[in-house]
């Protein structure tokens, strides 16, 4: 309401209240009481004496509201307020103008800024306007109709041991805190001031402390007509340093515009373009390394939208439902196609359910997980359990990230197993992975160790089955953009069997368990050296088909141990393969036959060294003899064209032996004939107590 109307409202009040007597000499007149001439004059009188009385009121009130919302009485305030405030804090205290309408019950604040102690500028504001209930606030609440804040910028620091550059400003309106206890009792029965807001409208909000930084475009926050809230927050902006055993890493998060709605019993929180990227000032992790994946955790660009509904919330426990979400990585390829869940967290623990994962191809799903939040303060770590984790996976589809070598990998496998663990260890039960075709089938359990350490980190698997055709084998071989060896050979082999134990370990790989196959069973240990690219192992079988794994006749089943030593230096062997043209693995191989079978004669106690250069494979074949020592040299060739065996067999001298030997030998004939003597002396013995029995 104009001034000009309300002055003409109390013009009008007051010519109307001295227009009463007449009206009034009307009224008596048709009223039933009689009061006489002289009573109807004092009443007259008495109603001009209230008329000119309401009417003072009223002129007072105007004279009032004029004067307080004056722009010199309003300047003097602002003078006075500024002058207790900078007493109070004891630095420079501006605040360009101050408007408060006492009718609409408004309080506008223009060009606010507070220095600190060192006279830096800590706190500004362009505009504040606030919009209050008068009658509210006496029944001790405050309810804002309407709160409007522009251009909020503050700047904050703390040094190392220095208390905060805002600290004064703490410590001068702290609470006295010498009360007696019978005034803490008092207080504690005076009714708590409530706060209500209705309508508000924050923007251009710029906060600082030390490197960290918040800055945000928009704040607007509404009650509905009909219950209910809704806002929103935009172009928000968080920059901040963490510290971590490697040093700082520099983060930065955006919030394109986040939605929240509150009808009562649907509330939703909706993000739109999320935005986090870090940088920990190191090179990324595959820098000079193209085979190695993208992901880096101290160098992430992901992108995210997402919608969760909170179903309740309140100081104790939350139940939300994230039933829409996607991010994706641009730098290092992780896709999260759709991420859905139910979380219920219960002083501190959170229980999840139908937890779905979706990237292009690959779908997961954790039908109930819990998970143990870690608590410094109550020294609690970080602790999960998940059950029932199902889906089908395509490898591919963490090529990127993980492992380029996978980029071709479009073979679809089904798995479920379950988890727990905490943030220095993971542990995996019940593992099932299979083809769908089911040629190929995987039981096991495992574990992840040391995950802090990565100088420590382990991941250690113990299959107890595995199974898997030959045919199968290749199709997986043939899914890694690599040279084909010995695909003839493994054809031979059927289905493959395999138990025991693989770990990946900090440069270094290892194998251990019983492979069995359908020329024979093998016992193996073998070890990947990632550091000087190397396989190196033994091997040992009672029953293996040489021959037939070869395709090479004569040759049978044999019984033997190996230690062999493999160059798996792409870079080294790529330079022989290209010259030779050859098939076979590069390396050194030594043998120890306890049995074998050549061509239909069996020998023992062989033993065999074998070195290949990729093309060739020669070695020297001995057997020891008492007469003579037996060998043979022979080379096998394996190129792209085809493949032979040259045998060249050679004997040795024969042997002479020494009177020591001598001795030996005929006292070991003398021995035997004893015992031969002492046996036919026991038979003659048995069988004489055996006629005497039968004697009657």
């Amino acid at each position: 309401m104009s001034k000009c109307v309300i002055y003409e409202c109390f013009f009008v009040t007051s010519q109307h209240l001295t227009q009463q007597p007449a009206n009034l000499s009307s009224i008596m007149k048709k009223s039933t009481f009689n009061l006489g001439e002289k009573g109807k004059k004092r009443l007259v009188k008495f109603g001009k004496i209230i008329a000119i009385i309401v009417g003072v009121i009223v002129l007072l009130g105007v004279v009032a509201f004029f004067a307080l919302n004056s722009s010199s009485f309003q300047a003097k305030m602002l003078g006075k307020a500024t002058d207790m405030l900078q007493e109070k804090l004891e630095t420079k205290v501006q605040i360009d103008r101050i408007y408060f309408d006492i009718l609409e019950q408004d309080v506008e604040l223009y060009g606010v800024e507070i220095e600190d102690r060192e006279h830096r500028k800590m706190f500004q504001m362009d505009e504040l306007e606030v919009s209050l209930s008068l009658r509210k606030l006496l029944m001790k609440e405050i309810s804002l109709k309407k709160a409007n804040i522009s251009g909020l910028r503050a700047r904050l620091y703390k040094e190392d041991d220095q208390p905060a550059n805002f600290q004064f400003v703490i410590d001068a309106f702290k609470k006295d805190t010498t009360k007696t206890q019978e005034g803490e009792e008092e207080a504690k029965k005076k009714k708590k001031m409530a706060f209500n807001i209705h309508k508000a409208n924050i923007k251009d909000i710029d906060v600082s402390y030390n490197d960290n930084n918040v800055k945000i475009g928009d704040i607007t926050y509404q009650q509905r007509w009909l219950g209910g809230q809704k806002g929103t927050i935009s172009n928000v902006q968080v920059q901040w340093t963490s510290e971590s055993k490697k040093g700082p890493t520099d983060n930065i998060a955006f919030i394109g515009k986040m939605i929240i709605n509150d009808e009562g019993a649907n509330r939703t929180v909706e993000f739109q373009d999320l935005h986090y990227r870090n940088d920990n000032r190191l090179p990324r992790k595959n820098s000079g390394k193209p085979k190695r994946g993208f992901f880096d955790a101290g160098h992430l660009d992901i992108t995210a939208n997402m919608t969760v509904a909170l179903n309740h919330f309140d100081k104790d426990s939350i139940s939300a439902s994230l039933y829409q979400c996607t991010a994706i990585d641009t730098v290092s390829g992780f896709d999260i196609r759709d991420l859905r869940c139910d979380v219920n967290v219960i002083k501190g623990v959170a229980h999840i359910k139908n937890l779905n994962l979706q990237q292009k191809d690959t779908k997961l799903k954790i039908e109930k997980a819990e998970m143990v939040l870690p608590n410094k303060k109550d020294s609690i770590p970080l602790s999960f359990k998940a059950s029932a984790i199902t889906g089908t996976a395509y490898l591919r589809d963490i090529a990127r990230p993980f492992a380029p070598v996978l980029q071709k990998f479009s073979l679809p496998v089904t798995l479920s197993l379950n988890a727990n663990g905490t943030d220095e260890e993971i542990h995996f039960n019940d593992v099932k992975v299979n083809t769908p075709d089911n040629k190929l089938r995987i039981a096991a359990t495992g574990d992840i160790t040391h995950l802090k350490d990565k100088e420590l980190l382990a991941i250690v698997f113990n299959v107890s089955d595995l199974a898997a055709t030959s045919t199968k084998v290749i199709d997986i071989i043939n899914q890694f953009a690599v040279k084909k060896l010995m695909i003839k050979e493994l054809e031979q082999l059927g289905t493959i069997g395999y138990r025991g134990k693989f770990g990946v370990y900090r440069k270094r790989e290892a194998f251990e368990g019983v492979l069995s196959t359908k020329v024979g069973d093998m016992n193996f240990e073998l070890e990947l050296d990632e550091n000087n690219k190397y396989l190196n192992g033994n091997l040992s079988s009672k029953n293996l088909d040489i021959g037939k794994a070869f395709e090479v006749g004569g040759i049978g089943n044999i019984a033997c141990r190996a230690k062999f030593n493999i160059d798996i230096s792409k870079e080294r062997t790529a330079v022989i393969r290209k010259n030779k043209n050859g098939n076979l693995p590069i390396g050194k191989v030594h043998v120890d036959i306890d049995e074998a079978i050549y061509k239909k004669i069996r020998t023992t106690n062989i033993s065999a060294d074998i070195e290949s250069d990729g093309c060739d494979a020669s070695g020297k074949i001995d057997k020891p003899g008492k007469l003579m020592d037996l060998s043979c040299t022979f080379v096998y060739t394996s190129t792209t064209e085809g493949s032979n065996l040259k045998v060249k067999p050679a004997l040795g001298p024969l042997k002479k032996k020494t009177e020591e030997e001598k001795a030996a030998r005929k006292e070991a004939k003398e021995q035997k004939k004893q015992e031969k003597a002492l046996k036919k002396e026991q038979r003659k013995q048995e069988k004489a107590e055996k006629k005497n029995k039968q004697t009657p």
